[in-house]
């Protein structure tokens, strides 16, 4: 008996149940670029129209995260129909000082393990991204950043979690390559120990850049003192994101199974994006030689 192995990876879409993120219940912080956007920090000016500023991102989580930004000159646009992500409302950020923030101490500080999901779209290649921080604004010692993008060789390379807590930090990367204009759902999760990066719902090849994988969360990282969406704020505003942001949400758990998948199904229906699944099939069956086959899907 020859065991014949193959994996195979396709494109593809899976019918699933209606599903929402509120309906997995650790879910801690949820944005969408088609509800709860307001032109005014304050939140009385709804931004409808493509091209408003957007001073207010209203968090739909019910944890009341809401993102905001009083300085016009700071404000990213709401853009719509094609100018978004694949005729879906995003906000765009100019890679120059756009950023939306809000004081918290200490954001999500009771999880040592959870899922970031981020639906992004680049315009250009910078040095540095991030689309989602959180941060101690009195130094640069302690922050969490999840970036779309961080150019560290002649290529560059994308999706990047970096934690550090007073130490070395650990920054790690996958070793594919974003291209712009080109929307993407990344994964980004820890289970306490290590972390797993996903690029449209496929596990993808971590490189530590420094320190290692640590899956070093939230709950590791002390003495911050905000959240951000579109760049950092240490002791100076910085790592402006440059182009579009759809979607975030965030768990409180490493999301797997059915939860993973329903999330990822879900982001990559409602913007276009193509979820790909890797499957490992094993075959058995009689044979007078040991010479492989290749199945390709």
């Amino acid at each position: 008996m020859d065991l014949i192995k193959f994996v195979t990876q396709f494109a593809g879409k899976r019918a699933t149940p209606a599903f929402a993120p509120t309906d997995i219940a650790s879910l801690r912080y949820w944005i969408k670029a088609d509800t709860g956007l307001f032109q005014d920090a304050e939140g009385t000016t709804p931004a409808t129209a493509d091209g408003d500023v957007v001073g207010l991102w209203k968090d739909q989580s019910g944890n009341a995260y809401d993102v905001s930004q009083a300085t016009t000159e700071k404000k990213p646009l709401l853009k719509l129909t094609t100018n978004g992500i694949n005729n879906r409302a995003a906000v765009l950020f100019d890679g120059s000082n756009d950023i939306l923030v809000r004081t918290v101490a200490n954001w999500l500080s009771g999880d040592s393990a959870g899922s970031v999901f981020i639906v992004v779209q680049l315009d250009t290649i910078a040095d540095l991204m991030a689309a989602l921080a959180t941060a101690d604004e009195g130094g640069t010692a302690y922050y969490m950043m999840f970036n779309p993008y961080y150019q560290n060789d002649a290529a560059g390379r994308p999706l990047r979690v970096m934690q550090r807590n007073n130490d070395t930090g650990d920054f790690v990367r996958v070793d594919d390559i974003l291209a712009v204009d080109t929307a993407y759902v990344a994964s980004i999760k820890s289970s306490g120990t290590a972390y797993t990066i996903r690029m449209n719902g496929v596990d993808r090849t971590l490189t530590a850049v420094s320190g290692s994988s640590t899956g070093d969360w939230f709950a590791d990282t002390a003495n911050r003192d905000n959240l951000s969406v579109g760049g950092v704020k240490r002791s100076a505003e910085a790592y402006f994101m440059n182009g579009l942001i759809a979607e975030i949400i965030v768990y409180g758990d490493d999301l797997t199974g059915d939860d993973l998948t329903n999330v990822e199904t879900y982001l990559t229906d409602r913007y276009g994006v193509e979820l790909q699944y890797a499957i490992t099939t094993s075959v058995n069956f009689d044979s007078g030689s040991s010479d492989s086959v290749v199945v390709e899907l």
